[in-house]
């Protein structure tokens, strides 16, 4: 097992890297820790688009932690199939596999991002046209609370790995848990003993107080390239010799690309320059349109980033709930996203 563990953390962190491997007598040799870490553990980060279906479970402990995040892929992603029907709950609950303490240390959540799309055309803003045809301005206003709280429970060690997914709509009185959860002076704690924690509020969002749930603008501008052909279109921008060394990162959500600029106004003028000039090129690689992220069609959300991997060692199953309260919703739209987590990881070479 510890062959193929360090043969697969290997290869995954050369190709994330994407650097050439060169081999030379003159270069000292460097731990895993040194080279992607803070010196003592080996530091990997995991992206899990929102859009994509529940990782499945392979035969190495990595992929078991993967197969875990894929839960809280699969439940975000089933957010957009029922947010905006009033006052609700969804619950996910997904069997553990067995996770080797010697190699992992910690699992933490580092950004959580939703996009909301419109799913006939472009963006619609204009009021007559609204009035007239009926279309909506597709964005967040409609979502008026939201929070997500992780725990683990003890479930029949012969249940299937298949997540199970409860949706339900809630009444005033069922609602009381998102109350206490925003009244709670343990939502976002900087300070909690993860050693007798069994649940952390790790998301929450209020309408009335956007700016304090979110941090949109603690990052570079991002766009949102709709596109027939994303694996085409985003292996262009990412090899254009204009826009070198201006991005952050590149996703592919389903037939979208996000791409975040580095925070700096001039590269964001630059980057929308190139695009004006590339446009005939673009259009046919199948971009049908472009737009820039704004606080109500992007939410990138404050998340709390401690150590989950002390609340899952206590029971068998991980147990997600999200709780919405929201008002009158889109004609139409796709929710898309990412999660982003991070792996400390103990290797011995």
């Amino acid at each position: 097992m510890k062959k193929s563990l360090l043969t697969i953390l290997s290869f995954l962190l050369l190709v994330s890297c994407g650097n050439k491997s060169e081999i030379s007598g003159a270069t000292p040799a460097r731990k895993m820790s040194e080279a992607y870490g803070d010196g003592q553990y080996t530091i990997m980060p995991m992206v899990l688009p929102l859009s994509d279906e529940t990782i499945e479970s392979f035969d190495s402990p990595f992929s078991k932690i993967g197969f875990i995040l894929g839960g809280f892929s699969k439940i975000f992603a089933d957010l957009g199939a029922t947010i905006g029907m009033g006052k609700m709950q969804v619950s996910l609950t997904q069997k553990i596999p067995e996770i080797p303490e010697e190699y992992f240390k910690e699992v933490r959540f580092k950004r959580i991002f939703f996009y909301i799309e419109p799913v006939k055309g472009p963006r619609e803003t204009k009021f007559w046209n609204r009035f007239i045809f009926g279309k909506d301005d597709v964005n967040f206003k409609f979502i008026d609370r939201l929070a997500v709280k992780f725990s683990t429970i003890n479930v029949d060690p012969k249940t299937d790995w298949t997540p199970v997914v409860d949706t339900k709509m809630l009444n005033s009185k069922e609602a009381l848990p998102l109350s206490q959860i925003f009244s709670s002076e343990r939502t976002h704690a900087s300070l909690i003993d993860l050693s007798k924690a069994k649940e952390l509020v790790f998301l929450t969002f209020d309408k009335k107080k956007k700016e304090n749930y979110l941090k949109n603008d603690q990052f570079g501008s991002v766009f949102i390239v709709k596109t027939s052909s994303p694996a085409k279109a985003r292996n262009y921008l990412a090899k254009h010799p204009k826009l070198h060394g201006m991005m952050n990162r590149i996703h592919i959500l389903n037939k979208s690309i996000l791409v975040e600029l580095k925070k700096d106004r001039i590269i964001e003028e630059h980057f929308k320059a190139v695009l004006g000039e590339e446009g005939d090129y673009l259009e046919s690689l199948g971009v049908e349109f472009i737009e820039k992220c704004t606080p109500t069609t992007c939410f990138d959300f404050n998340v709390s980033e401690l150590n989950l991997l002390p609340i899952m060692k206590k029971n068998n199953a991980i147990k997600i709930d999200a709780f919405i309260e929201a008002g009158k919703v889109p004609e139409s739209f796709q929710l898309k996203g990412f999660i982003e987590a991070e792996l400390k990881l103990n290797l011995t070479f």
